[in-house]
């Protein structure tokens, strides 16, 4: 019961700091930083590379076999009746 109330009190936090975080790039606008007092805000664009690993998928299965790597974890979760 505790973990169930403590997950719905998160995500409403998690709601409000979206929010305040959507305010904040609207102020921001076009701009990659703005100041508001003593605080200084980001909003940097950046690009990134990424392995299409679909596409290697498709085009050299081989390849992508052998590059494969298996990972396990522990997935955990509640049900709350």
């Amino acid at each position: 019961v505790q973990y169930y109330r403590s997950s719905s009190e998160l995500k409403e936090v998690e709601k409000r700091k979206a929010e305040a975080e959507n305010n904040l790039k609207q102020l921001v606008g076009n701009y990659e930083s703005a100041r508001i007092g003593n605080n200084v805000i980001r909003w940097s664009n950046v690009t990134s590379q990424r392995l299409d690993t679909d596409k290697l998928k498709l085009e050299l299965p081989e390849v992508y076999q052998q590059y494969l790597k298996e990972s396990s974890s522990r997935r955990f979760s509640v049900k709350c009746g």
